[in-house]
Parts: C-alpha cells; structure tokens; sequence
C-alpha cells in the first residue's frame, strides 16, 4: 500500500555505541541502511556518491533532531500495482489504487484490547533477543512506556474534510499534521500539488538520465 502503514513503517536500530532509549520521527529511507551501518561499524568501505543511501551515523550517534538529517524525499514507485507516493519534508503525494482499491484508505490502529500493555512489555523485555542484547532497556521500565508512546502515531485533531479517492486522482497530505492522511490538500493547495508532482518525476527522471 501506498498509504502510511505501508510506506513508513517502524525499525529498530541497536548498537551499544549509540543512545539508548531514543525515538526517531524523522525521514530514513531503506537504502540509507548501507550508508549508516557503513560508517557505525567503521567498516569503511567505499561508497559511491550515486548510491539513493544518506548517512544518518551522526543523527543516530549524537541524537539530533530529524530537521539536521539530510534525508528530505523519499519516493516510492511499486512496479506491480503501478501506484507511487513521493514525500518531500511534511508533504506526501500518493497516486494509484493498490490491490484493486482493497487498500486505498487509512486501515486504522490494530488495537487488540485482549493485549495487556505490562504483559506486552514484559515479554519483549523478557525474550530471548532482548536477553542476547542484554538490553539496557530491562532495567529502564518507565522508558519502555515512553518509547511507544512516542512511537505510536496519532491521527490529531485534523477533521476529514476531503476524502482521498485515488480513483479519481492524485492526492496530497500534510503527514505531519495529517498521519492518517484523512484529509486531501490536492484542491486547496494546488500550487503544492503541482510542485510535488514536478518533484517527483524530476526524482526518476534522474534514476533514468545519470
């Protein structure tokens, strides 16, 4: 799916060399993973300047903020379903249905009320990885609390004013205020809207002509 649930997901970086207990909301795209572990194990190889990778070594290793990250775009282009999405800074335009439109809309939090939140943390922090890595974690319950909630994504107070209805075309979100894209800004700020879509070929045009 093109949606959030789909593009932007959750991922666990663990080292002992970086802080521990830190949440990062900022952009980091798959292949940025070659990049940063390049430079985390100090494995130096060299890299070349063409690869889609940023380095994030620094953002990781000394907490910054995700204004400092260099990583501002990231577009997605699924040569199956043919949809794409493309998210510059807090803007996100998605276009294209996925699965015959089966996941063309915000599917909502997957809250089992059968899953106790201490029970839940207690066996994460009690498995076998978490053991390995003898987490730091274990000895920080009240972190493990924070983290999710920091974690957790929260649709806000954005009323659904325009629904997105891909079948007719593309539309555009303000992922930052907007997480659970329930509100198309593609006709109230068309000028936006073009510009994002400009962005973006202009972005594959590139993978096309070096």
């Amino acid at each position: 799916s093109g949606w959030e649930g789909g593009i932007r997901t959750n991922a666990i970086i663990y080292s002992p060399s970086l802080p521990s207990s830190v949440v990062q909301d900022g952009l980091f795209y798959v292949a940025d993973f070659l990049p940063t572990l390049n430079s985390l194990s100090n494995a130096n190889f060299s890299l070349s300047a063409t690869i889609d990778g940023v380095d994030h070594s620094r953002l990781l290793m000394f907490n910054l903020p995700s204004q400092f990250s260099q990583r501002k775009e990231v577009p997605t282009l699924d040569d199956v379903t043919g949809y794409y999405s493309y998210i510059y800074n807090n803007l996100k335009l998605l276009n294209g249905t996925s699965w015959g439109g089966q996941y063309d809309d915000w599917l909502g939090s997957n809250n089992n009320p059968s899953i106790n939140s201490k029970t839940y943390e207690k066996s994460v922090l009690n498995s076998a990885v978490s053991k390995a890595l003898d987490n730091p974690l274990t000895y920080k319950p009240f972190a493990v609390k924070r983290m999710r909630c920091q974690a957790t994504v929260k649709c806000g107070l954005v009323p659904e004013r325009n629904r997105c209805n891909l079948l007719n075309g593309p539309c555009l979100f303000d992922i930052s205020l907007d997480p659970c894209e329930r509100n198309d800004l593609s006709k109230t700020l068309p000028n936006a809207f073009n510009e994002m879509q400009t962005l973006f070929f202009e972005n594959q045009l590139k993978k096309i002509v070096p």
